[in-house]
């Protein structure tokens, strides 16, 4: 997955996967390796748990640590 957002926002791994496992209900384990960038961050995520992370994330309430993001599928 890409979210709209990095180093710019101070963001850790530890953010990346605390955020994504707790607002769409997986495990970190279910979380890859993660890649933040100035303005973007990837993350790997099982295939089977793409879309509850895209559904919870892009929900109004999906942020990390307040910071409301955009998160998409990427290839």
């Amino acid at each position: 997955i890409s979210i709209n957002a990095g180093k710019n926002k101070r963001f850790t791994p530890g953010d990346i996967v605390g955020a994504l496992a707790a607002q769409s209900g997986i495990r970190g384990t279910d979380i890859g390796s993660i890649e933040i960038l100035e303005k973007q961050t990837f993350a790997k995520i099982t295939d089977r748990h793409v879309s509850k992370v895209l559904d919870a994330m892009n929900a109004p309430e999906g942020k990390i640590k307040g910071v409301k993001v955009t998160v998409e599928l990427c290839e």
